[in-house]
């Protein structure tokens, strides 16, 4: 589990430093928020209909979080790579929380760091290392986690969320 980042937490020295953005902000066309639209409003009868208020009441308040996401601008925050663990933000997990590590290298697309963590509930970090050399990056890593080298592309799930365009 992940410790909350105070002055007495032991870090040990910052080896790498960089900013990520809390999410992918994403251009969307108007089309986009019309399909959504209708499939929220479909989905939003259906409940009503069947009685299922739950349902209903859940697909408006993700129509409404999605709407509202799209208004605000992603944060960075800040990841460092330190010799006792990773700093994400105000949260610092001990190298071991994590399972395994990979990262994907496509160039002029895809240079993100995969971290999988002991958690059920948080179990994939992903960093984006644009400004990082990748190489020196993994050498570091390999120290501390063990990397899977036969994952050669982004998961499932990202792909999805990136052609969804969803955080």
């Amino acid at each position: 589990m992940p410790k909350h980042l105070n002055a007495q937490t032991f870090t040990g020295s910052l080896l790498y430093e960089w900013n990520v953005k809390e999410y992918e902000q994403y251009e969307r066309p108007k089309q986009w928020y019309i399909i959504l639209g209708c499939i929220a409003c479909a989905l939003i009868l259906i409940g009503i209909f069947t009685n299922n208020f739950l349902f209903t009441l859940i697909i408006l308040l993700a129509a409404i979080i999605v709407y509202l996401q799209s208004e605000q601008t992603p944060i960075l925050v800040p990841v460092a790579v330190a010799e006792r663990g990773i700093i994400i933000g105000r949260r610092f997990y001990p190298y071991d929380e994590f399972t395994e590590f990979y990262i994907i290298f496509i160039p002029d697309q895809v240079k993100t760091l995969y971290l999988e963590t002991k958690s059920l509930l948080h179990p994939r970090i992903i960093l984006d290392i644009d400004d990082i050399d990748a190489v020196a990056l993994r050498n570091t890593l390999l120290r501390y986690i063990p990397e899977n080298i036969l994952k050669e592309e982004e998961p499932v799930s990202e792909q999805i969320r990136k052609m969804w365009q969803v955080h």
